[in-house]
């Protein structure tokens, strides 16, 4: 299993753009086994991606190939042992709530003595996110 944090500015994406990305994405990456976060903010998108190491490695290289993106800019990139949107697919959130959870999974990544008390905690928060409507910061679709 594998996480991976970019971020990029999505040039050519308004919000109708974005959430027609993010529900394409639920359905796709759902079948390849991969969840995570997504925020979109003044045109900058954030995503935190977990999934079998494989699946990843074609996604990233779709979205390095997509046009929509510039400046893509990965912010963490390493190996995990199970990931932390188990069954969870690709919620929209905040940009500050997703700066949160990827800092969490990375000091818990780091810090082998305290991964299970972060894991704990990150897992706690994910299962606390309510899902709304399809315009909502909390969206999750298809999982």
């Amino acid at each position: 299993m594998r996480h991976i944090c970019y971020t990029s500015y999505g040039k050519t994406i308004d919000l109708n753009v974005f959430y027609s990305i993010v529900d394409h994405a639920n359905r796709k990456n759902a079948a390849l086994g991969i969840g995570g976060e997504i925020s979109f903010h003044d045109q900058s998108l954030t995503q935190i991606l977990e999934g079998p190491e494989e699946a990843l490695a074609t996604l990233m290289d779709a979205i390095w190939r997509d046009e929509r993106h510039d400046g893509i800019v990965v912010i963490s990139d390493f190996s995990i042992e199970t990931t932390h949107f188990r069954n969870f697919g690709m919620a929209l959130v905040h940009p500050l709530d997703l700066a949160r959870h990827s800092i969490a999974i990375s000091a818990a990544h780091r810090q082998p003595r305290r991964d299970a008390e972060e894991a704990r905690y990150v897992r706690a928060l994910m299962r606390s996110m309510p899902r709304q409507g399809p315009h909502g910061f909390r969206h999750k679709t298809g999982a």
